[in-house]
């Protein structure tokens, strides 16, 4: 993940994501916090953020399966045919 977060810092996408799928949405996912925390810190204000609960049941449970398969798949199928 430290490998595919600098990648993307550079720019470079592509490789990021050969080294993990789910880089790129956990780096914007970082990003996102980092900026709503700056937002607090220098206006006191904190960001809303109305998710209605079902959808953010949901997408937690679909986050997780989504980890859990990625995470046995690719240490049963080689890289370059996963991807």
């Amino acid at each position: 993940m430290t490998r595919a977060f600098h990648a993307i810092s550079h720019g470079d996408f592509a490789a990021a994501v050969n080294y993990n799928i789910f880089s790129p949405a956990l780096y914007f996912f970082f990003m996102a916090i980092l900026l709503s925390d700056i937002v607090y810190l220098t206006t006191g204000r904190r960001i809303p953020l109305r998710v209605p609960e079902r959808i953010e049941q949901v997408s937690g449970y679909t986050a997780l399966f989504l980890v859990m398969t990625y995470c046995v798949l690719r240490n049963i199928i080689p890289i370059e045919e996963f991807i």
